[in-house]
């Protein structure tokens, strides 16, 4: 017990620079060989078991990594610079989601159009109107409350001779008509739906010849 409270005192006294933990110096030359490898071999246990230097001193001192305040403020700033970006595009995106779809749906009802006049007896074929919903279902009238488009079927007059014929390659016929379809997206039941200040307008042409 005397020779290590010596040994430790000797230790701590030296005016050498120390490390975190401070290390033990090895054992004097005035010490016994048995006390010399005594020590020498408790030396060597302790300095296994001691950190080096900066070693542990974070877990020690409760230190934990995380952000400053100016990467912080940064993230915010490119994130909210990014979500500015995609608010000013998402008027365009919903203007162009709604265009895609009246074109759909449009295309849809002008088939269907067309197909109904083809099965139609000629004789009795007219200008009309007609109603569908969003889905493109025909209704009774525009008075009902999921009456979307309003479809105006026309006949063309021709121009040259007033009647409801065609001129095509420079011979008019009676029997081949050219047929306009107009349909407006009017959930407003406004009357002026096929006005030209409704840009939710369509129009769909085609020839139908007589065949009987």
């Amino acid at each position: 017990m005397r020779l290590r409270s010596t040994f430790q005192l000797e230790a701590f006294s030296t005016g050498a620079p120390q490390t975190f933990p401070p290390r033990l110096p090895t054992p004097p030359s005035s010490y016994s060989a048995s006390a010399q490898a005594a020590l020498r071999s408790a030396l060597q246990i302790t300095n296994r078991a001691m950190p080096h230097r900066g070693e542990g001193v974070r877990q020690n001192a409760g230190f934990s990594p995380g952000f400053s305040l100016i990467e912080v403020v940064m993230a915010i700033g490119v994130v909210a610079f990014a979500l500015v970006a995609l608010l000013g595009l998402l008027p365009t995106g919903l203007k162009t989601f709604k265009s895609t779809m009246n074109t759909a749906v449009g295309s849809q009802i002008a088939e269907r159009v067309f197909n109904d006049m083809q099965v139609t007896d000629w004789t009795n074929l007219v200008s009309t109107n007609r109603y569908y919903d969003e889905q493109g279902s025909e209704l009774s009238n525009s008075n009902a409350l999921n009456c979307i488009y309003w479809v105006q079927v026309n006949i063309v007059t021709n121009s040259t001779t007033g009647t409801n014929s065609t001129t095509f390659m420079g011979n008019t016929s009676v029997n081949l008509y050219t047929i306009s379809v107009l349909i407006a997206n009017n959930p407003s039941h406004s009357t002026k739906a096929f006005s030209g200040t409704n840009p939710n307008t369509l129009t769909f042409t085609s020839l139908m010849g007589r065949n009987r």
